[in-house]
C-alpha cells in the first residue's frame, strides 16, 4: 500500500526523503508567508478603500459648506453695487463680505491640507472668541438665502453671562451655519425660522 511505499523509499533512499521534506517545509513556509502578504494586501487596501471614502466624504461636505459664505459674499457685492451712493451701508456690506470671505478662506485651507482628510479628523483650535460676535457673523452670511426665501427670521437671545469663550469658533460657525443654512432652504418659502441662543447652568 502507499504507506509501505513510503517506508520503502526512506528506508533506501535516506537522502532523497529529506530532499523531499525539506520541499514539503518549504512549500509550507512559502504557502504561509504567502498567506501573510495576502492579509497584509487585504487590510491594505481596505484601508485604502476606507480613506478614499472619507476624503470622499470630507470634499462634499466642504463643497456644501462654501456655498453659504459665496452666496454671501454675492449677495452683500450685490447690495454694495446697488447703493454706492450710501457710505454707511456700502461699509456694513463690505464688513459682511470681509467676514463670509474669511469663513470662506479657513474652509479651503482645510481642503488643502490634505494630511487632514487622509487621517480622517480634523484639528481643533483653542481660541477666545465672543458669541455675540459669532451669531452676528452666522445672520450676515445667511441673510442673503433668507431674503431671497422671503423667510422672516426671528432671533432670541438670553441668560448670556458669558459671552466670551473659548473653543474652535471657526467650528462653532461652520456647525451653526450648517443648521441654519438647511433650515432656510428647507423651509417652504415665506416662512418664519427662529433661533434660540441661551446659555444653560
Amino acid at each position: 500500500n502507499q504507506k509501505n511505499t513510503v517506508e520503502l523509499l526512506a528506508r533506501s533512499n535516506p537522502l532523497l526523503s529529506m530532499s523531499l521534506v525539506s520541499v514539503f517545509i518549504i512549500a509550507l513556509f512559502a504557502a504561509v508567508l504567502f498567506g501573510i502578504a495576502s492579509s497584509r494586501k487585504k487590510k491594505q487596501y481596505a484601508l485604502l478603500v476606507k480613506a478614499n471614502a472619507a476624503k470622499s466624504d470630507f470634499l462634499s461636505r466642504m463643497s456644501h459648506d462654501m456655498r453659504t459664505p459665496m452666496n454671501a459674499i454675492v449677495g452683500f457685492t450685490t447690495l454694495a453695487a446697488n447703493h454706492i451712493d450710501q457710505r454707511e451701508r456700502v461699509e456694513e456690506y463690505l464688513g459682511k463680505i470681509q467676514t463670509s470671505s474669511h469663513h470662506l478662506l479657513s474652509l479651503i485651507n482645510d481642503v488643502l491640507d490634505m494630511s487632514k482628510i487622509e487621517a480622517g479628523t480634523l484639528t481643533l483650535n483653542e481660541e477666545e472668541f465672543n458669541l455675540s460676535n459669532l451669531m452676528d457673523n452666522l445672520l450676515g452670511m445667511v441673510q442673503p438665502l433668507v431674503e431671497e426665501k422671503g423667510h422672516t427670521l426671528k432671533v432670541h437671545i438670553h441668560d448670556i453671562r458669558h459671552e466670551n469663550v473659548i473653543g474652535d469658533s471657526m467650528r462653532i460657525q461652520q456647525a451653526f451655519v450648517n443648521i441654519v443654512n438647511n433650515s432656510v432652504k428647507y423651509t417652504p418659502d415665506g416662512g418664519t425660522i427662529c433661533i434660540e441662543l441661551s446659555e444653560k447652568p
